[in-house]
């Protein structure tokens, strides 16, 4: 008997790990536009597995995107745009929305280390 119930306390507890998934994109407005790369809202990304009081929190969080100068830029049509166009578009509008492909899949979380990301591509979507 002690054994069943020490056998069921571990798959109860096992089960009820939180797995996080690494993510391969984000999608979220341009907060800002820095040297070399932007700041792009990606609260999305950090609270995909949260649940409960935690995923209804308004605390917003940004991801520092690093762009290296010859990615691709497109819109959401497929046509090229050249990275001066895309960071002069994106300090003149207000909250450009963008879907930025990441060089590499990241599990993104509330650590900010977390949310230094590089891109492989971004696509403009507005």
């Amino acid at each position: 008997m002690r054994l069943f119930l020490v056998i069921t306390m571990f798959i109860l507890l096992t089960g009820c790990g939180v797995s996080s998934q690494p993510v391969q994109s984000i999608e979220g407005p341009v907060t800002s536009v820095k040297i070399g790369g932007m700041e792009v809202e990606c609260s999305a990304a950090v609270k995909r597995n949260a649940k409960g009081a935690a995923a209804a929190t308004e605390e917003g969080y940004p991801c520092l995107v690093l762009m290296p100068e010859d990615i691709p830029v497109k819109t959401a049509d497929g046509d090229t745009v050249s990275m001066q166009a895309f960071r002069e578009q994106a300090k003149e509008e207000d909250m450009l929305d963008v879907k930025v492909v990441l060089a590499n899949e990241k599990d993104i979380g509330e650590d900010p280390e977390s949310r230094e990301l590089t891109a492989a591509e971004v696509v403009i979507l507005e």
